[in-house]
């Protein structure tokens, strides 16, 4: 039987995300022209990916869940 995706699993995904989150807002930083100008624009790509990680994680678990398994046939029927 297959485990439904639990809060630990997404928390774990978004986990997983957070390089990836703050190498974008890094770069979003080094590609800004003026460095005093700090706008949410130059977060907005981390945020995104922080914010959706743990969604993006229990959807991807749900979507490459196991198929259920058949029920076996009686030989009398």
């Amino acid at each position: 039987m297959e485990v439904p995706p639990t809060v630990a699993d997404a928390i774990a995904f978004g986990s997983a995300a957070l390089p990836l989150g703050a190498r974008a807002v890094a770069v979003s930083r080094q590609v800004d022209a003026v460095p005093t100008a700090l706008t949410f624009g130059q977060y907005a790509p981390g945020l995104v990916l922080l914010a959706l990680g743990p969604a993006v994680g229990v959807w991807l678990r749900r979507r490459h869940r196991p198929p259920a398994p058949q029920p076996l046939l009686s030989a009398a029927a």
